[in-house]
């Protein structure tokens, strides 16, 4: 006999539950990301040449534990260093965080604490040796300036949409300085008047 499972019941308590949060939630968040970035900033300032790249995800994981009581991981910490940090999701079983890391190396560190299974995500990227190379400054400052720019557009009644697209303009403005792609004038021209709109409509 075939058994009957209810797959929709649930489903929009569920994620209700998951959009809405109590005060007490909010402040298990709060402490989530709190000490995650304190564990990215203590692990930025042990890292160097020559390193394993577990040995970040080593230094992360004893900080928030060992400081804060937060035992687990809300993920497989992902520790990508040089052409790692071009590979989604690194860090799994295949691909352990398990490479040496190189002097100029830039370090992709997405990391985040779990505590009482109320969890934090950040990712950082630095240079191992604590110096940007010009072509690296351009890259870092203009994801830099995309979340700047969409943290600036949040509001309620803001589209996610353009969010995503004001977002993108930094990018490819910081791809531009790198002569990656090639902006035409009028596209340039028409991109800076759709800013100004956007802020003159957010009354700035």
């Amino acid at each position: 006999s075939s058994t009957n499972i209810d797959t929709t019941t649930l489903f929009p308590i569920l994620s209700e539950c998951r959009v809405v949060k109590s005060s007490l939630e909010l402040e298990l968040l709060r402490y989530c990301s709190e000490i995650t970035s304190l564990a990215h900033v203590y692990t930025m300032k042990n890292i160097k040449p020559g390193m394993m790249e577990y040995q970040c995800e080593s230094l992360f994981r004893h900080y928030v534990y060992y400081n804060f009581g937060a035992r687990h991981v809300g993920y497989t910490n992902i520790c990508g260093c040089g052409p790692n940090g071009a590979v989604l999701h690194y860090g799994h079983a295949g691909a352990p965080n398990d490479r040496q890391i190189q002097d100029g190396d830039m370090c992709l560190m997405d990391m985040g604490a779990e505590y009482f299974c109320y969890g934090s995500d950040v990712t950082c990227s630095y240079p191992s040796n604590g110096k940007f190379t010009e072509r690296q400054k351009i890259v870092y400052e203009g994801v830099l300036n995309a979340q700047r720019k969409v943290i600036g557009m949040l509001k309620p009644g803001v589209s996610w949409l353009d969010c995503h697209k004001a977002a993108e303009g930094e990018i490819i403005r910081a791809l531009q300085k790198l002569g990656v792609v090639v902006i035409p004038v009028q596209v340039a021209d028409d991109d800076d008047g759709d800013d100004n709109n956007n802020n003159n409509n957010n009354g700035s």
